[in-house]
């Protein structure tokens, strides 16, 4: 497949040039859920894949990834006041 995977059947690295990198559908960070319909839950990915297959269907649980933060530029200080008091003065 071309994927380098840690203990959680997370994607650490795309080997270039395999089957995964071509294709294109795992990007590092990718958890694979299950394959074939077969939930991993603690299991390694090598210990449920048949290898006399050539194609599997796999459930790939995807994090969305956040844009870096822009750094503030001031403008000045703002201030505000809050009163959650209903009467009013």
């Amino acid at each position: 497949l071309g994927l380098e995977l840690d203990e959680t059947n997370t994607v650490v690295n795309i080997v270039k040039g395999g089957a995964a990198d071509v294709q294109g559908h795992f990007k590092v960070g990718d958890t694979i859920a299950s394959v074939d319909c077969v939930p991993l839950r603690g299991k390694l990915l090598q210990e449920v894949m048949d290898r006399g297959k050539a194609a599997y269907s796999f459930d790939v649980w995807r994090t969305p990834q956040t844009p870096p933060l822009k750094p503030e530029t001031k403008t000045g200080t703002l201030r505000r006041a809050l009163s959650f008091d209903r009467k009013r003065r």
